[in-house]
């Protein structure tokens, strides 16, 4: 009866996808005394780097490797990709956080992206911006002080950005008079804006709080446009961009910018890693993206919170694959091939 007992739960752990023993142990046995490097599409201090730093301290692979992170920015995140895809070892020894427009870039035929998004093994994000949403925001003492203002005005709204596509968009799908000035860096942007030389700026509501958590409080700016499907609970007076876009054109247009948002700081691995490797590093991200320690360490460095798991975020990937061909020429038209940030 035990030998019978014994074999049934071996059964039932294959049925169930569970790791056997024996897989678990040889996990371990390779992990132990390794690093895993995981390798971030960003330079140092940007916000795919603090997700990155705070995961490895509470990410727990079997074996206990040392888990270390390399930087390497370049060509809004494509160099990284490329990377993970097609050179790193696929020994389950990289992981990868890939900027979110990816998945735009190899669509729209960047010639520079070497990589297929739907190949990728997605292993969730740690926020997205459905409750801290990327956001318009306005000089409060504007003239100009609806979307309807703004549409009907005879001099356009001067924009502030750095290279995101939301303020590129703000004319094709939302109908708004506007005129974007590039800068190229952000810090550039919120002097121009303090100094009225822009009239407003696009930025994610969580990095508004984080690096000018006075400008709501002192009134420096107010929230026009939250570019999210349904209004944030932290935001409820404020439209959302999907009750602004009328036409199925311009909402064709407005879904493909905003799912990369929705997959906002995305964990991957590349294909074809061993199979018993690979569900040992999702498991411990489904552990970690709900973990409470590091729930409270994200939230302490003033970055948002809201996971997505992994067959989530691929979910998110195969509607961008499912995009109308229109929809994509018309991004490529406003946007081009390069994606956002």
């Amino acid at each position: 009866m035990k030998k019978l007992a014994f074999a049934c739960a071996s059964c039932l752990a294959v049925a169930f996808g569970l790791p056997q023993p024996s897989h678990a142990a040889d996990v371990a046995d390779f992990y132990r005394g390794k690093t895993i490097k995981m390798v971030v599409g960003s330079g140092v201090g940007a916000g795919y780097d603090h997700f990155a730093r705070a995961t490895i301290r509470h990410l727990d692979i079997p074996g206990k490797p040392t888990l270390i992170v390399q930087n390497m920015p370049g060509a809004r995140g494509i160099i990284a990709a490329n990377y993970i895809y097609g050179i790193a070892p696929k020994d389950g020894t990289i992981i990868g956080m890939v900027n979110r427009y990816t998945v735009v870039q190899a669509m729209t035929g960047n010639k520079r992206a070497k990589y297929d998004p739907r190949k990728f093994i997605w292993l969730g994000t740690p926020a997205t911006y459905d409750e801290e949403p990327y956001v318009l925001v306005v000089r409060a003492d504007h003239a100009l002080k609806t979307v309807k203002d703004i549409r009907k005005a005879k001099e356009p709204l001067i924009v502030g950005n750095t290279g995101s596509d939301l303020p590129l968009i703000l004319s094709p799908a939302l109908g708004m008079n506007v005129k974007i000035i590039q800068y190229k860096a952000k810090g550039m942007v919120d002097i121009a804006l303090e100094r009225g030389e822009v009239d407003a700026m696009g930025i994610a509501l969580a990095n508004l709080k984080k690096r000018h958590p006075d400008w709501l409080k002192r009134k420096v700016v107010r929230p026009l446009v939250q570019f999210v499907k349904k209004r944030s609970s932290e935001l409820p007076d404020v439209v959302a961009s999907s009750e602004l876009a009328t036409k199925a054109d311009q909402r064709a247009l407005l879904n493909f910018v905003e799912l990369p948002l929705a997959m906002a700081y995305p964990f991957v691995l590349a294909p074809g890693q061993p199979k018993d490797r690979v569900a040992a590093i999702k498991g411990a991200f489904d552990k970690v993206l709900v973990n409470p320690a590091y729930r409270q360490e994200i939230l302490k460095q003033g970055l948002a919170y809201s996971p997505k798991s992994g067959d989530q975020v691929k979910a998110l990937v195969e509607e961008l694959y499912a995009a109308p061909k229109d929809s994509i020429k018309a991004y490529k038209k406003v946007v081009g091939t390069r994606g956002g940030k």
